[in-house]
This record gives C-alpha cells, structure tokens and sequence, in this order.
C-alpha cells in the first residue's frame, strides 16, 4: 500500500475515532440527562402523592364542617327565633309597665289634688 492511501486510512480511521468518542460523550450526556429527569419525576410522583394526601385531608375536614354546620345553624335559627319572640315579649312589658307608671302617675295627681290640666300623659 502506498503511504497515501496509509494516511487517508489513519485519517479516516482518526475521523471515525474522534465521531464514537463524541457519541460516547453524547450517550454519557444522555443518561445523565435521563437519570436527572427520572430523579425529578420521582420527586414529582412524591410531590403528588403528598398533595393528594392533603387534599383528601382537607376534604375529610370540610365534610366534617359541613356536617357541624348542617347540626348548628337550625339551633342558631331556633335560638334567633325565641330572641326574637323573647324581645317581643320585653317590648310588650315595657310598654306595660310604661302605662303602669303613666296611670300610676295620674292616681298620685288625682290623691294629691294635682290638676291633670298642662300635663303630658
């Protein structure tokens, strides 16, 4: 063989050496990109797994509001309404007890001779 086709052989042979070692390198890049991305998609199944844990945590606990409040607002209603009447009732006294004070007021005048003239009821 001539030293030529001797040199394009090894030039050749160098091109072909320096492209598998860049593959090499590439396919090295490549697993460690892959390992990285399945360390971020454990940590994102785990991430997942948590939140979904919270969520049915929150969920147990607004179930669990929800049933309280269905308990308590009708006593809240109950007890509203018997204020509600209860107030009626202290109106209702006070009124009373306003017309008491007014006739207790005109009896006082009419024993003591006070005319009821010029007065207010």
């Amino acid at each position: 063989m001539s030293e030529e086709r001797i040199e394009r052989i090894e030039r050749n042979l160098e091109t072909v050496t320096e492209r598998l070692d860049s593959q090499i390198q590439l396919m090295a890049e490549l697993r460690v990109g892959q390992v990285v991305l399945n360390q971020q998609l454990t940590q994102t199944q785990r991430q997942l797994g948590e939140t979904n844990q919270q969520l049915a945590l929150t969920d147990a606990a607004v179930s669990h509001l929800v049933g309280a409040l269905e308990r308590i607002l009708p006593v809240i209603q109950i007890q509203q309404q018997q204020l509600a009447e209860q107030n009626q009732r202290i109106d209702e006294h006070s009124r009373r007890i306003e017309d008491l004070y007014r006739s207790q007021g005109h009896i006082l005048r009419r024993l003591f001779g006070e005319s009821d003239e010029g007065q207010s009821p």
